[in-house]
């Protein structure tokens, strides 16, 4: 379960994929928790470390 922690409360430094956000969507469902703040979180900090990059751009 600890592995799951730093997908939920880092806020850089950690890469975003598709494997990040299962992680953290399937920990939220199970926790029940306040799900919105988490991936408002990491959305956010993904936002500043992800060079824009546009589908087919």
């Amino acid at each position: 379960l600890s592995d799951y922690v730093p997908f939920l409360t880092s806020k850089s430094g950690f890469p975003i994929n598709a494997e990040t956000w299962k992680s953290m969507f399937d920990f939220c469902l199970k926790q029940n928790s306040d799900c919105k703040k988490q991936i408002t979180d990491l959305y956010e900090s993904s936002q500043e470390n992800v060079i824009s990059k546009k589908p087919g751009g």
